[in-house]
C-alpha cells in the first residue's frame, strides 16, 4: 500500500480488496454449535492440564526448583 514504486491503479485495487475482505470477515457469524464446541475444547484442555499437574505433584518431587546442570 505504501510502496510508491507500485502504480496507483494497482495500490487502489489492493486497497479495495482489503476492504472487501474486511467486509466478509465482519459479516461472518458463528455456527450455532461452534460456541459450545469451543467451550468444550477449552474445558478439556484445562482438565488435561490439571491432571498433568496432579500427576507431577504426586511423583514425590518437591516444588523447589532443581539446580541446572552445566553442560
Amino acid at each position: 500500500m505504501l510502496d510508491k514504486k507500485v502504480p496507483d491503479v494497482k495500490r487502489q485495487a489492493r486497497a479495495e480488496a482489503i476492504l472487501m475482505i474486511g467486509r466478509i470477515f465482519r459479516a461472518t457469524k458463528r455456527d450455532a454449535g461452534q460456541a459450545d464446541n469451543d467451550e468444550y475444547v477449552f474445558e478439556q484442555l484445562l482438565a488435561s492440564s490439571q491432571k498433568k499437574k496432579e500427576r507431577k505433584g504426586n511423583s514425590g518431587a518437591s516444588d523447589e526448583k532443581k539446580p541446572k546442570k552445566n553442560a
